[in-house]
């Protein structure tokens, strides 16, 4: 069963669907939630053997992945409605090597990889799936690279969660992980116990609601629907409704 709530309401771990995309929480406050797709949603090299770097090819700034995310991908969420900047925000993506050197500095994206250290962090959360694929994080950088075959390696996933680095050539899945506003509805599976919580939460703000608009003394002797009139009334479906009319009686 499918049901429609906020972002933020969203608990860490759990999935959402919206722009046609299935995401899990990973994180998030009042300002944003970061989220992860669910799936890959295509299988790239993380850079194409035609497209120069400028620093190194392990370097994701100027990566055929973040090509792709910052382009097609993007583009795609935004035809099926989202807003960049209101709906879809900007985040900093942290691109120091495993020996933990910022040569590579930080790339401000809208659509971004986990990188290696948030993998670990969330690793708990974060559903494991058939496809291998990318993170951000570059094995070595050239001033740490004592051998250039170093520069060409770039972290990623496998099917059992286990981590590796490979050469940037390769061809592994592209998991896209985004900072979303967290005032979007938001499509979420709840089981039938789940429904029954939420359905009394909906009822809990008719009743607030009720007190509220009743407060007059010409109000003397109303009292507010019981939970089943309530459900009755409502048709079973509270979110959005519950404060709609008295639902009162006298």
């Amino acid at each position: 069963m499918m049901k429609k709530m906020k972002l933020e309401d969203v608990p860490f771990g759990k999935n959402f669907e919206i722009w046609g995309h299935a995401y899990t929480v990973l994180d998030g406050d009042d300002k944003g939630v970061f989220v992860l797709e669910a799936e890959t949603v295509c299988e790239i090299p993380f850079r194409e053997e035609n497209v120069e770097a400028e620093s190194a090819p392990n370097n994701f700034w100027d990566s055929s992945v973040r090509a792709y995310l910052e382009g097609d991908y993007l583009e795609e969420l935004v035809e099926a409605g989202a807003e960049v900047d209101r709906d879809i925000l900007e985040m900093e993506l942290d691109l120091k090597c495993t020996l933990g050197q910022h040569e590579y500095g930080v790339a401000r994206v809208h659509a971004g990889l986990l990188t290696l250290e948030q993998y670990g962090k969330y690793y708990d959360i974060i559903p494991r799936i058939d496809t291998t694929y990318w993170l951000a994080t570059p094995w070595k950088t050239p001033s740490r690279s004592p051998l250039t075959d170093y520069t060409y390696g770039v972290w990623y996933v496998y099917s059992n969660g286990y981590c590796d680095d490979w050469g940037c050539s390769g061809t592994y899945g592209v998991r896209p992980a985004l900072t979303l506003s967290p005032s979007l509805l938001v499509s979420v599976e709840c089981d039938e116990e789940e429904d029954v919580e939420s359905k009394w939460h909906d009822y809990l703000e008719y009743l607030i609601h009720w007190a509220i608009s009743h407060t007059s003394k010409s109000f003397a002797g109303c009292m507010p629907a019981c939970y089943n009139e309530w459900l009755d009334s409502e048709g079973g479906a509270g979110v959005g409704k519950a404060c709609e009319g008295d639902g009162g009686k006298e």
